[in-house]
């Protein structure tokens, strides 16, 4: 077996009572080099981009199946060890350049290195077996003795608060996961059902009934009417509309239904209620090291999804006011208006590591923003009208720093108001920091109609010097006036909780609707007098309250009417699942009983739509891909689904950001089933644990399709593979190695891997291939090698079933000319896959180019069956590894 750069095997178990032990043996491929006098432990090809500074010591994580769902005590003991009087080198750190190169440099300090030997990260399901997750250290550097201990063979001895019972022969499961390292006593297949946190829950839903699905994107007061509902085939005739019920995440909302006391819900009916927009909620707070950035908006949407139902128990209604609930001396006539501005055109953001930085996860600096605050002043204008005089108002903005070239103090910035010459006491922004700054003045300084917002940044001792300027936000005293009609307030200045007199003035209509929601809900019913509508009640600082003009009241976004499925239901059992949206349900179906015929599968075709109405209670949200399909392996009857397609393109620009900020992009791309994060993982979806393992529990593959005139051309180049004979051009192999022409060792160790790869997997028996390798070179300067360019046209005619491509790569192009699928096309008709471990051309879900991925599979020129390719930067470490496990 060929050792990468560590392994670490289980040569003996068993059991004695509640002890579990077990014997391992570890082993290094390592070197021993002179350089400068000294002796150095030479690691080949091993690297560890996320750990720069930190020794070049691979480890090993181990997966140990516990015979009992039990979370032992853990004692080891190392029985084998050298000490090799040698230092390590030191993995580099890793930049990004302008051109979006990444260059390695010698590590500015050297970090502490781990002298732990084993590290438990966790217990998790792979499967049916319950593991304790271990990271093995077996070299550990020594930086006081300037040498290495080598551990050779060590024990492990888990203690249980039980005894163990050891099953016989026929009662051990048949199960071999390679990932696990024991399976002599390893636990019985587990019927809990509560193996994977499922974050959502399904106690809201009557599978009986009926649901329409309804959204609203802006808060405000919304009605519903017989029209409304027939339009969706709901016949309202049988509706006692005292049983309408409103349900906003589960929770029952209060509504009102004008005319329900007849029980009939007749043409002059209607039902309203007051709807919020999907908010952030928290975006003047910083958010905390690896938590997501705190939006404006909702991360996803913006949009709320509300179900209305009936036919069953009477519904909540809103509780009517005649505007007296309280007697109050006090009277409220302003609010606190806020206006936000923000203007997404670009998805950047600081970081200090480059691997954590490309991971998917969202964390801290992670956001869409306008773009970079430099030195100087930036003058950002706001509308102000009917302001309330002398009273405090606040001026908001946030910023995160961009490019600095020092650590602390790298910019400093002041705020200002007009021309008033006055700034605000200088703040100073560190390196990765973002911060909210704000600005308190006294309202009769702002002047009626546009002001300006100054934001000077200052110069600092940082050469390199700009911020990312996400948002700027005015909150002002103004005039309980509407504006056309319609008002939006609240009052955050109070005292949490106080008896007031609320009084809103020049209202033009008699017939209006101002309720309070949020927190509490309730429907006003006063009278105007003189053009004002006032009222007393108990006001709390975070009640919300709205007006409008009837006339004015909108109908909310009417989706459909459905009986949900019950996709957690044990009715359920495939062995492959797809998951599409609506837009291919037809040609989805086709392929599903096209992959049940060809490769005698259960298969069951899901829509996307339907795992958001149940998991994410109707939310956009592409993380209830995740939980269902943890449910499906937590519900569903056995043997559990083990294959799951996505079919249908994807982006992280949920919003459209770039194409509403750039006219050369002529069409948005729409989110027909979500990936998760940014850069995009779909393996996230499968990927259950929580130890940082990162496993897949399914195999996961995705036909990003945007058309379905794409997906039929996939469709015929999967039914054609199976269809052409298994012949000689099985044995073809295509091998393209790149790099940088100004670094021999990359463009040596790029070659090398691929030959590698022909050497030790194509060219022996059973393969038995043939293979061509192109390869760069400078000297002569070429991108294919020593051939003619008559052999290498003969050699991409031919093709081959692999093609395997190692080097520099961008979304759409690699480093050794090829730059459309279509130089790569052979005339064999036939259909290969093609690997590149590089950077970014799996790129599927960008919003301003189509990947390499995409158009080597879905493109009419690309030929491709499947391409498998980073969604995300590529590193040495993984261009040189990914390969060689891979292929083997």
């Amino acid at each position: 077996m060929q050792i990468l750069f560590a392994q670490t095997k289980l040569i003996n178990e068993n059991i004695e009572k509640n002890k579990y032990k077990l014997k391992f043996k570890s082993s290094i491929n390592y070197s021993i080099i002179k350089n400068k006098n000294r002796n150095v432990f030479i690691v080949k090809d091993f690297y560890d981009e996320s750990k720069s500074g930190e020794a070049k010591l691979p480890s090993h994580d181990i997966f140990i199946s516990l015979p009992i769902v039990s979370n032992p005590k853990l004692q080891y003991k190392i029985t084998k060890q050298k000490t090799i009087n040698a230092i390590p080198e030191f993995n580099p750190s890793v930049k990004l350049t302008k051109k979006e190169e990444i260059i390695y440099e010698e590590p500015k300090r050297i970090k502490n290195t781990q002298t732990d030997f084993i590290i438990v990260k966790g217990y998790l399901w792979i499967g049916e077996n319950y593991c304790l997750h271990l990271e093995i250290h077996p070299a550990i550097f020594i930086p006081s003795k300037n040498s290495i201990e080598l551990t050779n063979e060590f024990q492990i001895e888990l203690l249980f608060d039980q005894e163990l019972q050891i099953l016989s022969k026929q009662e051990k499961p048949n199960r071999n996961d390679p990932l696990i390292c024991n399976f002599q006593y390893v636990s019985t297949p587990s019927s809990l059902t509560d193996k994977y946190n499922i974050q959502s829950d399904d106690s809201w839903i009557d599978y009986s009934k009926i649901y329409l699905k309804l959204g609203v994107f802006h808060d405000g007061i919304y009605r519903l009417h017989m029209s409304d509902l027939e339009s969706k085939g709901i016949s309202v005739q049988s509706i006692n509309p005292k049983t309408f019920r409103l349900l906003l995440k589960g929770e029952e909302v209060p509504i009102w239904v004008d005319g329900e006391d007849d029980l009939s819900f007749d043409e002059s009916d209607h039902i309203e209620f007051a709807g919020v927009r999907n908010m952030g909620g928290h975006h003047r707070e910083i958010s905390n090291f690896s938590k997501p950035y705190n939006e404006y908006l909702g991360r996803y949407t913006d949009t709320t999804v509300y179900w209305l139902t009936w036919d069953g128990i009477d519904g909540q209604r809103v509780e009517i006011s005649f505007g007296d609930d309280v007697i109050a001396n006090d009277t409220l006539d302003y609010y606190s208006n806020i206006t936000h501005y923000e203007q997404n055109k670009t998805f950047d953001f600081s970081c200090a590591s480059l691997v954590r930085r490309e991971m998917p996860y969202w964390i801290e600096n992670k956001t869409w923003h306008e773009g970079n605050l430099n030195v100087g002043i930036r003058n950002s204008s706001f509308l102000v009208t009917d302001v309330y005089s002398n009273k405090s108002f606040k001026m908001f903005v946030k910023l995160q720093d961009y490019a600095s070239n020092i650590s602390t103090n790298a910019h400093l910035i002041t705020l200002g108001l007009n021309s008033s010459g006055i700034w605000s006491d200088s703040t100073y922004i560190d390196k990765y920091e973002q911060v909210v700054l704000s600005l308190e003045r006294n309202s009769n300084l702002l002047n009626p109609g546009n002001n300006a917002f100054n934001i000077n940044s200052i110069p600092t001792e940082a050469t390199l010097n700009a911020c990312i300027f996400d948002w700027y936000e005015i909150e002002y005293p103004r005039y309980l006036k509407p504006f056309n009609d319609s008002l939006n307030f609240a009052f955050p200045f109070i005292d949490s909780e106080v008896e007031r007199v609320v009084k809103l003035q020049d209202i033009n209509t008699d017939y209006y609707s101002l309720w309070k929601y949020g927190n509490s809900y309730k429907k006003y019913n006063v009278s105007k007098i003189n053009g004002e509508v006032v009222f007393a009640d108990t006001i709390k600082n975070n009640d919300k309250f709205t007006f409008i003009d009837e006339l004015k009241i909108s109908t909310p976004k009417i989706y459909y009417a459905k009986q949900f499925e019950n996709l957690r239901g044990a009715q359920h059992k495939a062995d492959y699942i797809a998951i599409t949206h609506s837009k291919f349900k037809s040609k989805t179906d086709e392929y599903s009983q096209f992959i049940s015929q060809s490769y005698g599968l259960d298969t069951e075709v899901i829509l996307i739509d339907n795992i958001y109405d149940e998991f994410s209670y109707g939310f956009f949200n592409p993380e209830a891909i995740q939980d269902f399909l943890k449910a499906t392996h937590t519900y569903w009857q056995d043997p559990k689904p083990q294959n799951v397609v996505l079919i249908g393109g994807a982006t992280y620009d949920y919003y459209g950001n770039r194409f509403y900020a750039s006219e050369k992009i002529k069409e948005r791309v729409i989110n027909y089933v979500p990936s998760f994060g940014a850069s995009v993982s779909d393996n996230w979806f499968v990927s259950w644990d929580t130890t940082g393992a990162y496993i897949p529990q399914m195999n996961l593959g995705r036909i990003p399709v945007r058309t379905n005139e794409e997906f039929d051309w996939y469709f015929e180049k999967h039914r054609n593979y199976l269809t052409q004979e298994y012949d000689d051009w099985n044995k073809h192999y295509l091998f393209f190695s790149g790099g940088k022409l100004t670094n021999q060792s990359e463009l040596d160790l790029l070659r090398e891997t691929n030959q590698f790869l022909i050497d030790t997997y194509t060219l022996p028996a059973p393969i038995g291939g043939k293979t061509d390798h192109f390869y760069k070179t400078n000297n002569p300067t070429t991108n294919f090698g020593p051939y003619s360019q008559e052999y290498i046209q003969k050699s991409i005619d031919n093709g081959g079933l692999f093609i395997s491509y190692i080097g520099h790569s961008g979304t759409q192009t690699w480093d050794n000319s090829i730059t459309h699928p279509s130089q790569l096309k052979n005339d064999q008709d036939r259909y290969p896959i093609v690997t590149d471990f590089g950077c970014s051309t799996c790129r599927f879900a960008e919003p301003d180019v189509v990947s390499f991925s995409q158009l080597f599979t879905l493109d009419s020129e690309g030929q491709s069956l499947a391409y498998v390719g980073n969604s995300s930067l590529g590193f040495i470490s993984t261009s040189i590894t990914m390969p060689k496990l891979f292929y083997k």
